[in-house]
């Protein structure tokens, strides 16, 4: 599910360029108009640092890594599920929507 980029710019410039792809790419997510949070983890293993983030249903291509200098950017859209529009909801806790998280990384790492 990774993706190594290495363009210029700042970390806002890459995250609109990763969404402009994904827009490209992902049918329906040019019309997302959400913003979503999903759950991180960084933890240090023997073998080195991991990063998971919690996407679950959120198919590879809707998801783009991009490691730049010390920061790690991963980009996204997470599409709602296609639900009955005539149903009433009784109780919605997931989200939706397109989602940047940002971690800086410390110490000598391959990408």
């Amino acid at each position: 599910m990774t993706d190594t980029y290495s363009g210029g710019g700042d970390l806002a410039e890459d995250a609109r360029q990763l969404l402009a792809e994904i827009d490209r790419d992902v049918p329906g997510a040019a019309q997302i108009n959400a913003d979503c949070r999903p759950p991180l983890d960084v933890f240090e293993t023997a073998a080195g640092i991991e990063v998971v983030v919690d996407v679950p249903g959120v198919p590879r291509e809707s998801v783009r890594v991009m490691v730049r200098r010390s920061t790690l950017l991963i980009v996204g859209a997470k599409l709602a599920a296609g639900a009955d529009r005539s149903a009433r909801f009784h109780l919605a806790e997931r989200s939706y929507g397109r989602f940047a998280r940002v971690v800086r990384l410390s110490g000598a790492f391959d990408a």
